[in-house]
Order: structure tokens, then sequence, then C-alpha cells
């Protein structure tokens, strides 16, 4: 397993960090040549007497793989859906990892239906998870939209800051993350506690082209 995860690693921050936009088919088939197979092997629902290492690699898998296949996508999105009418419907353990990875695919109704969630849901861990979808979008609009939530008073900032944080790492959109933090600095400052912004500049932290170097 360590193995496996350390690679996982490494190939998570290429994706990241270095590979362009022109790379990312490449980047795509690469991850789902290399770590396809094991992860679909685990899929989505853990099976009876599997080992610690299988369901502790099957989430680390499965958040790296699927946002790059589109059947385990499209798998994600219907369990995410499912997961919203009736919240046995996926692992407890897996919560997080599906409805991220199905935001990171998804699309406007996706967007709407897991906001409407985040809104009635009285669970502060579904909330949670459920902030960290909206915020884990790639597409441009929706990545803007949700970000946008960090000002919407419905939500305690607390709780929209943590999930950020916690959903940072699996989001690709750093970029949206830290435009939107600089373009609102001044009225997200307002929304939490005075030392807060001085660690924002980690959003930044996964930012590398020549436009981002500073004289």
């Amino acid at each position: 397993r360590h193995v496996v995860l350390a690679a996982v690693d490494l190939a998570e921050f290429a994706g990241n960090t270095v590979v362009v936009d022109a790379d990312r088919p490449r980047f795509s088939r690469f991850v789902r040549e290399t770590f396809g197979p094991r992860a679909k092997a685990l899929g989505f629902v853990p099976k009876p007497n599997e080992s610690d290492d299988d369901q502790l690699m099957r989430r680390s898998l499965l958040r790296v793989v699927a946002p790059e296949d589109p059947a385990l996508a499209a798998e994600a999105r219907r369990l995410a859906r499912a997961w919203m009418r009736d919240r046995k419907a996926v692992d407890p353990g897996l919560v997080d990892v599906v409805l991220v990875t199905a935001a990171r695919t998804g699309d406007a109704a996706l967007f709407d239906a897991l906001l409407a969630e985040a809104k009635s849901t009285q669970d502060r861990l579904e909330r949670r998870y459920l902030m960290m979808a909206l915020f884990g979008f790639t597409d441009p609009a929706l990545a803007r939209k949700g970000l946008a939530l960090l000002l919407d008073p419905v939500f305690d900032v607390r709780e929209s800051w943590t999930a950020l944080l916690n959903g940072y790492w699996w989001n690709p959109t750093r970029r949206a993350t830290n435009d939107f933090i600089v373009a609102n600095f001044d009225a997200l400052a307002q929304t939490v506690e005075r030392d807060a912004p001085a660690r924002w500049p980690v959003y930044a932290s996964g930012l590398c082209a020549e436009s981002d170097r500073i004289a």
C-alpha cells in the first residue's frame, strides 16, 4: 500500500502543478493506464473481509483516477445523486470521495442539487462534505459560483473555510481559488477573525506559471 500511495502522491503532485492544459489528455491517459485497473478492481463499494490496505488504497486511488476515467466519474455522479436521496447508498467512509469526485466532473444541475442539499441538511459533517464538493467543480463558471459561497451568510464561515481547506488538496482549480481570494480579499477578511487572512497564501501554493512570478 505504501508504495502505491507514494506513486499516487507523485502523480497527483505532477497533475496539479506541472501538467499544462495541452498535456492534460496525455496525463489522464497515464493515470488511467497506471492506476486505473487497481482503482476499478477496488470500486466504490467495500467488499466483505477485504484487507485494511485495500480500504485505505480505495480512497486515494479513486480520488485520483475517477476524475480522469469517464466510467468511474459517471459512477461517482450516480452515487452522489443516490446518496442525496438515501444516505445509506454510499459507504460512510467514501462519502467525501464520491461527492468531490462527482463535482469535479459535474454540471450545473449537479451543483444546484448539492447546494440545495447543503442548505437543507442539519448534519455538520454532511454539510462539510457537500461544501467540499461545491468548492471542487472544475468548470470555471461553477468554480467561481462555488467560491462565492464563502461570502454567503447562509453558511457559517467557519464551516465554509474548513471545507475549502479540506477539499483544497483534492481540487485542481487552485488558480480559481487564489483569484477569488485576491479579487474579494477585503470582503472576505471582514467575515473572519483578524489573523485568518495570514493563512490564505497557501491557496496560491500550486501556482507556478510565468505570469505568477513576482518581480
